[in-house]
């Protein structure tokens, strides 16, 4: 059977969702195995999700005078956005990008292709697992942050519909970044080596997320750029949520928007994986 031939008729075949729910749980523990015995990589892995957000709040920290408002964040919301995007950063960027890339170049994507369930499933639980290792290195980590930032600290008062919009935004913003980073490593049947790929995308992500300076900091004519783009939806929107600031509309039209890019991530991913899956077929993958 060729490799085409197998991803329709396993991976991508419809199953009983009770099935399919079973070997999700099974590849969960599977996968949570083997995070726990690279966990020194997922320890250089969460440092490099923390480490930007720490150094800019420092940096920010340094610049403050009393009184001070910057882009509408005074010292206290400013240190509530750098911890909200810490956390969020660490438990909502995903990176399945490098796992398909690897396999891909390394002919291993074939076996992928050949596990009885659908190919969503099988790199989300393997990208959840690996979350659960990187909440157990933030969980510590954070709760040092908060000590030493506790003089500035101040708890988010939001409304029930905030509230619930926070929580939708969650799975929403996760979906939304891992959709479009399995677009980006499915590059990989294209390009040789696409590390240099990933960098760039990277590097965009950065400004465009917020991680380095809040979105309402930056010039005009960037955030404009940043309003056509999906990565403000990866997490920065429920910073946003946070902060109290959004009224109802924006709510809804910031959930909408994340839906929005969730779907037309999957769709598009699943149109470039089967292209893909052709050409890697035909070069005998």
């Amino acid at each position: 059977m060729s490799a085409t031939g197998a991803a329709e008729a396993s991976p991508l075949a419809p199953s009983r969702p009770g099935a399919t729910a079973r070997k999700f749980v099974r590849l969960l523990q599977a996968s949570w195995q083997d995070a726990l015995e690279y966990r020194l990589e997922g320890a250089v892995w969460f440092l490099y999700d923390l480490l930007p957000p720490l150094g800019m709040l420092l940096l920010w920290l340094g610049a403050y005078r009393e009184g001070s408002v910057v882009a509408g964040y005074d010292v206290a919301g400013m240190v509530q956005y750098y911890l909200g995007v810490i956390a969020l950063r660490t438990l909502l960027n995903p990176h399945p990008e490098w796992d398909l890339a690897d396999k891909i170049a390394t002919g291993k994507y074939g076996n992928v292709l050949l596990r009885p369930m659908p190919l969503v499933a099988y790199h989300l639980a393997g990208e959840v697992a690996w979350k659960g290792i990187r909440l157990l290195w933030l969980i510590p980590s954070f709760a040092v942050c908060a000590f030493a930032l506790w003089p500035y600290l101040e708890a988010p008062t939001l409304s029930p519909a905030h509230w619930i919009a926070f929580l939708l935004s969650i799975p929403l913003g996760y979906l939304t970044a891992f959709f479009l980073k399995m677009i980006l490593g499915y590059v990989a049947f294209w390009a040789t080596n696409a590390e240099g790929i990933f960098v760039f995308a990277i590097s965009i992500e950065m400004v465009f997320t917020g991680n380095f300076l809040p979105l309402q900091a930056l010039p005009a004519w960037v955030q404009a750029i940043g309003e056509w783009l999906p990565f403000r939806y990866f997490y920065f929107f429920s910073t946003q949520i946070l902060r109290g600031t959004l009224d109802d509309w924006a709510l809804l039209e910031g959930l909408a928007a994340q839906v929005a890019w969730a779907t037309a991530g999957y769709v598009l991913m699943r149109v470039v994986r089967s292209a893909g899956i052709r050409r890697y077929a035909a070069f005998g993958g």
